[in-house]
């Protein structure tokens, strides 16, 4: 897996067809690879949730891009 691929899995996750608990803060995210392992989610405001909500309870799951 890279950056590339989690990128992808958040657009395919903020989709209009989406109902993950905590999506409307996954569309409000800018979300960029820096580098082949390095993923920054750039937020409108603080949200201290985020990572509970997308990474510790395994909402946002990553897919292959290819």
């Amino acid at each position: 897996m890279t950056a590339a691929d989690v990128v992808h899995s958040a657009e395919l996750h903020a989709g209009p067809e989406s109902r993950l608990s905590g999506v409307a803060t996954l569309r409000e995210a800018t979300v960029t690879a820096v580098d082949d392992h390095t993923v920054r989610f750039d937020l409108p405001s603080p949200q201290p949730d985020f990572l509970f909500l997308h990474a510790g309870r395994g909402v946002l799951t990553i897919y292959s891009k290819a």
